[in-house]
């Protein structure tokens, strides 16, 4: 709707640090029967993503307004509703998925786990719940589906194009939502054909905070420590054909859902890394150098010879710029 379109816009120019309040904040600007909207904030945006234990299994699971009911969770991987603060198990089932539903969230959990550790490593968390349409309960003519990643730090080092950066905190949260539907598309001579269509939207949300160690050349206090913020949204589209065999289309729906979630990711990844991470370090560079200049002005140069003085910093800095430009130099010369 445009209502959505216009608050998605809104939380994408905020700072991700008040997500939370934001999204309240335009949630009681909303008229109080546009209920979708509402919803569709809290699916794409939602709040710092929270964790239970499903007793059954020992694994973690994202707690969010698709499994939810009252005061409790419904577990992915044992499909039983668990209380939020006792973990028990629940008398007031909410929605269960169809059978044919339930096979494919089966397929997605089991898979989209195994990507997770791949991409982000063994301590992540990841959750998908598929929902029936609604007046539908076998999936034949769609379904909806949301594929979430979390992924905390705390006191970590990451290398990033050699440099070392030291963390303070560190999260990732990645939300997918699929909404899949039966389409009649003509193919000319061939007819007409049946096939699905899968709308996806992603948004990826990110917050780093810098050690005061991990900024060179410069003396920060804790006061300083320097935070990223942001979020990053995308939408896709694709059409796909199914065979008849639902065992096998229930595998095949993992299947493409799995390629278009790898493919949209691996390009906010990169645009997230090669322009906001960059710009964001470069700024930040740029204000404490510029915070390092007062203080020198104000108590004077300090000694060249000291490696820890800002003028050896900027000096080695210069250094380290001189040689990457000679390096790109000889490597665009060598292309030729």
């Amino acid at each position: 709707t445009v209502s959505t379109t216009f608050c998605i816009n809104i939380l994408n120019r905020l700072s991700f640090g008040g997500l939370e309040e934001n999204v309240k904040a335009l949630e009681s600007l909303l008229p109080a029967d546009d209920k979708n909207t509402a919803r569709s904030l809290h699916e794409k945006f939602g709040t710092k993503l929270k964790l239970l234990t499903d007793p059954t299994c020992a694994k973690k699971f994202i707690l969010h307004i698709t499994n939810e009911e009252g005061s409790s969770y419904r577990s992915p991987w044992s499909n039983v509703y668990y209380s939020e603060f006792t973990l028990a198990v629940t008398e007031n089932v909410g929605y269960m998925p169809s059978p044919s539903i339930r096979e494919i969230e089966c397929h997605a959990n089991e898979l989209f786990e195994s990507y997770c550790h791949h991409y982000y490593g063994k301590k992540c968390v990841s959750s998908v719940y598929i929902n029936d349409k609604e007046g539908e309960e076998n999936g034949k003519e769609g379904f909806n589906a949301v594929f979430m990643l979390f992924k905390e730090v705390q006191n970590n080092s990451i290398n990033c194009q050699g440099d070392t950066t030291s963390l303070s905190e560190g999260l990732w949260n990645s939300i997918h939502n699929f909404e899949v539907r039966q389409v009649q598309l003509d193919h000319g001579n061939k007819g007409k054909r049946t096939e699905f269509l899968y709308k996806l939207t992603s948004t990826v949300q990110l917050s780093m905070g810098l050690l005061p160690a991990s900024i060179k050349g410069c003396e920060l206090n804790n006061d300083d420590i320097p935070h990223i913020r942001g979020s990053l949204a995308r939408c896709v589209e694709r059409t796909h054909g199914l065979p008849d065999d639902s065992h096998v289309s229930a595998l095949s729906h993992v299947a493409i859902m799995g390629k278009m979630i790898e493919e949209l990711e691996l390009d906010m990844r990169s645009n997230i890394d090669a322009l906001y991470l960059q710009k964001a370090k470069e700024i930040i560079c740029r204000v404490l150098l510029e915070k390092q200049v007062g203080k020198v002005l104000k108590h004077g140069i300090p000694n060249l010879n000291d490696p820890s003085g800002l003028m050896a910093a900027l000096k080695k800095k210069q250094e380290n710029l001189n040689s990457n430009a000679l390096n790109a130099a000889l490597l665009r010369r060598g292309k030729k």
